[in-house]
């Protein structure tokens, strides 16, 4: 479910309403956001900086996720997956650079 209207919006809830495998979850935050990531198949999340797919190039972002959605990973390609994410999005060494980046900057 979608909180506003657009017809951007309006034409994606009717491509995609019939497909089972899609969940517009709306604003989610706090344990059930944690359980959808946890549960999800395949989450998401197209970025500019993630570098993942050709940026603005809309058919190869469907190709990258028809294949993982035709391919789920291995235990062991998840294990990897989440050590990844782990170590890349970790909070805690992102405060850490965060805070070089402000006592670099008061130095100047």
């Amino acid at each position: 479910m979608l909180h506003y209207k657009t017809d951007y919006n309006t034409q994606l809830q009717k491509k995609i309403k019939n497909n089972s495998r899609i969940i517009l979850s709306g604003f989610v935050t706090g344990e059930p956001l944690a359980q959808l990531y946890s549960h999800a198949g395949l989450f998401v999340l197209p970025s500019y900086k993630e570098r993942y797919f050709k940026c603005g190039n809309v058919t190869d972002l469907k190709e990258k996720i028809e294949y993982h959605l035709n391919r789920p990973a291995t235990m062991a390609e998840k294990s990897i997956f989440r050590a990844w994410i782990r170590e890349r999005y970790n909070w805690g060494k992102i405060a850490v650079q965060t805070l070089k980046v402000y006592e670099k900057a008061l130095v100047k």
